[in-house]
């Protein structure tokens, strides 16, 4: 027997927190630093620090979740969020979104 397929989010931001998230991220700029970002968001949904094999520093990762299709389990093509990458210094270089107006910005685009 088939499951029943799913149609709501499990999570999903309301309105009044995803404008201010939208403004907040939309104040960063490339460069700042950890504790200005969660000044400015609150405290991210994930936070990790992704190495290589060898241990060295690749990236630290921020994640800020609006919708999650389903707990606990990551759906590139539904969930929406907002990726910050940071340095090995903490400082932010990059961020992604699959957010309705919230741009993505490589360190390199300013």
């Amino acid at each position: 027997m088939e499951s029943p397929q799913q149609m709501n989010y499990y999570f999903e931001m309301d309105a009044a927190r995803q404008a201010k998230l939208r403004a907040a991220v939309q104040g960063l700029t490339i460069g700042d630093d950890d504790q200005k970002i969660v000044a400015a968001l609150g405290k991210p949904d994930y936070d990790q620090k992704l190495v290589k094999k060898d241990g060295q520093f690749v990236v630290r990762v921020l994640k800020y979740y609006v919708k999650r299709w389903e707990k606990d389990l990551v759906n590139e093509n539904k969930d929406r969020r907002v990726r910050l990458e940071l340095d090995a210094n903490d400082h932010l270089i990059r961020i992604e979104s699959n957010v309705d107006g919230i741009p993505s910005v490589n360190a390199e685009a300013r």
